[in-house]
């Protein structure tokens, strides 16, 4: 069965860069940036329509944060939302 996964990207300072924010997108098609309000911070989400597995998330995981590391950013949070 698959799923939509969101995965984030938080970044130690906001704006990302658009270069890396094209290179995700080029990745994952399904990716919306999420400017900073209400005292939130800024992030960037992706969605993988995968089967979930705990290899899946920690791949994906480790995968982007390598990709995204030198730009301060980090993907550390994911879920699926229940319908």
């Amino acid at each position: 069965m698959s799923h939509s996964i969101d995965f984030n990207v938080d970044f130690d300072s906001w704006p990302p860069s658009p270069d890396l924010v094209t290179v995700l997108k080029n990745q994952y098609p399904k990716l919306r940036v999420f400017e900073p309000r209400d005292g939130y911070r800024g992030y960037i989400q992706f969605v993988v329509d995968a089967k979930l597995t705990y290899e899946l998330v920690m791949f994906v995981q480790s995968e982007v944060s390598a990709l995204v590391r030198s730009y301060g950013g980090i993907c550390e949070s994911w879920g699926v939302m229940n319908k």
